[in-house]
């Protein structure tokens, strides 16, 4: 099974922490017997999915707009105007204006990405994606994909995230703390909106 941290940003955005992790996550000596999994990192380059396959993991890299009029996941890309025309919105945040990509923005990116439509396992490693009082991204993203790629699982998380860049391993917290828990505790599956546990 290849695992994917996908990011989808402009200026490799995510890219150095997604990096540090996927050569934790493969040197990890304790993963379950009988599965091999292999990581890899991606970005928005075109093509860059088009070899996974049902069986693999698909994660895209985003960070939550605390903000249920934004729906949209954002990045820590400044907003210039140029950003525009490849494909991003903007948004006004608390320090500046960001790139974010709007559900259906996303769903372009995946599509120059070539993404395989019988793709299967899709995981939003967005803050709080799974939360629907902080926002409805994950569920207007789920629409919206299930269109194109019909058998399209997608999980999301109800709590704030974070990749262990020096252990392989993905934490998180359900409020803003510096105690962590690892995050399968509070993810779920968007499209029938139960906690779901998932290899």
């Amino acid at each position: 099974m290849k695992v994917i941290m996908y990011t989808p940003w402009p200026n490799d955005s995510f890219g150095g922490l997604a990096k540090q992790y996927v050569a934790a996550a493969q040197n990890r000596t304790d993963h379950k017997p009988g599965r091999n999994k292999t990581y890899f990192f991606r970005n928005a380059i075109q093509g860059s999915l088009h070899d996974l396959v049902p069986t693999d993991r698909l994660y895209i890299m985003g960070h939550g707009v605390e903000d249920l009029t934004a729906i949209a996941a954002d990045s820590d890309v400044q907003w210039s105007e140029n950003l525009r025309g490849l494909g991003y919105s903007s948004y006004r945040g608390p320090k500046y204006t960001q790139a974010i990509l709007k559900p259906n923005e996303l769903i372009a990116k995946l599509t120059e990405a070539a993404l395989p439509t019988d793709f299967v396992d899709v995981r939003l490693w967005v803050c709080k994606g799974g939360d629907r009082q902080f926002t409805d991204f994950g569920w207007e993203f789920t629409a919206k994909l299930r269109e194109t790629w019909k058998a399209a699982i997608v999980v999301a998380y109800k709590g704030y995230l974070t990749l262990g860049p020096q252990s392989g391993r993905k934490r998180g917290a359900m409020v803003k703390t510096d105690e962590s828990i690892a995050a399968k505790n509070f993810r779920m599956v968007i499209n029938n909106d139960q906690f779901f546990h998932l290899y």
